[in-house]
């Protein structure tokens, strides 16, 4: 678990702009390979693409983008929250239910009530996502009523086939869901 904050941090070290919109380092130009730099070693995470989220776009929405495409899978995504108008003596229900799903990364559950009171907003994250649990977060949805709230930090892994990273990126730019997407970088530090 401590591995998690120090592969978010290299997620947003590595991305870079240019005018096309995406200029990520590529496996093939060697600076990925284990090559020191600067006292660190980089190393290119085969079959891996990170990626944050416009913060307008929901969790349902890249699921049904991700798994219309036969081999990409979820890995992980930080960063969600939701609301919710369900009755304010429900939020351990909610977080019981949701702590339940073999989804929901239950070490980042948070259900609080919004200024209002009228609203309870559930921050959480999601690993290991697979298409067989679309259905299941969509009836969740439904059932506590959640809506989507847009929040700029949702970011995560994406699971594509080795070797066709740069492919995927390229690929998943044209939907327009993401602020940015690239190739997930370890960064060692020598001891």
């Amino acid at each position: 678990m401590k591995f998690i904050p120090f592969v978010l941090l290299t997620m947003l070290l590595t991305g870079c702009y240019n005018d096309r919109g995406i200029n990520f380092p590529y496996p093939e130009n060697n600076n990925y390979n284990n090559k020191p730099v600067g006292g660190e070693v980089k190393q290119f995470v085969p079959g891996e693409v990170n990626f944050l989220l416009k913060d307008s776009v929901s969790f349902e929405t890249l699921a049904d983008t991700i798994y219309s495409y036969n081999n990409l899978s979820i890995d992980n995504v930080s960063g969600l929250q939701y609301t919710s108008d369900f009755f304010p003596d429900s939020a351990q229900t909610i977080d019981s239910v949701l702590n339940s799903r073999a989804y929901i990364n239950n070490l980042n559950v948070t259900v609080s009530y919004l200024q209002s009171g009228a609203k309870m907003m559930i921050a959480f994250g999601i690993s290991n996502f697979n298409q067989d649990y679309i259905s299941d977060w969509n009836s969740l949805v439904k059932r506590f009523n959640l809506e989507h709230l847009p929040s700029g930090s949702q970011e995560g892994i994406l699971k594509v086939p080795d070797g066709r990273e740069n492919l995927w990126i390229n690929n998943l730019l044209h939907t327009k869901l993401f602020v940015r997407l690239g190739l997930l970088v370890l960064i060692e530090t020598p001891k």
